[in-house]
């Protein structure tokens, strides 16, 4: 009776041990699926004085406004009715892309829209730099999309 608990007490304990080492050894090397990659090399060749929409239409085809920065200072909205992103889109999912000094990884920056107003919100209508990116999507408001992709709430 004690070695069938004693086996069955380190059963466990290499199992329990086993899952921890695959789960601490793999996860890092997982992509997130909800997120598309950032690639760093796109911002690299950008002109000093530019920014860039980007339009993407959910079924890979996608098209790209640039826009000049001068001395009007532009901001995430005006690049927005400047780019014609109101009028393609009613509702839409809007990240800001921005190169830092010094890291590889490029900062996202989430936008909440207000299709009623046509604007973005004024707490996140974000100065624009040099090289900084504008992803546009259409907002999806399936419910069965909503359902099968977890429905992000930012």
């Amino acid at each position: 009776m004690k070695s069938r608990i004693q086996r069955a007490i380190r059963s466990c304990g290499l199992l329990g041990a086993g899952l921890v080492l695959a789960l601490l050894s793999g996860c890092a090397a997982l992509k997130p699926a909800d997120k598309q990659d950032l690639p760093v090399d796109k911002m690299a060749g950008q002109p000093t004085d530019t920014y860039t929409v980007e339009f993407s239409d959910g079924f890979g085809g996608n098209k790209v406004y640039t826009g000049k920065i001068d001395s009007s200072n532009p901001t995430v909205q005006m690049a927005l009715e400047q780019s014609g992103a109101w009028r393609r889109y009613r509702a839409m999912d809007i990240d800001l892309i921005r190169k830092v000094a010094g890291k590889y990884q490029p900062l996202r920056m989430p936008v909440d829209s207000q299709p009623s107003k046509r604007a973005v919100k004024y707490e996140q209508d974000y100065a624009l730099h040099a090289g900084d990116r504008i992803l546009v999507s259409p907002k999806n408001n399936n419910p069965l999309a909503k359902l099968l992709d977890g429905d992000d709430k930012r």
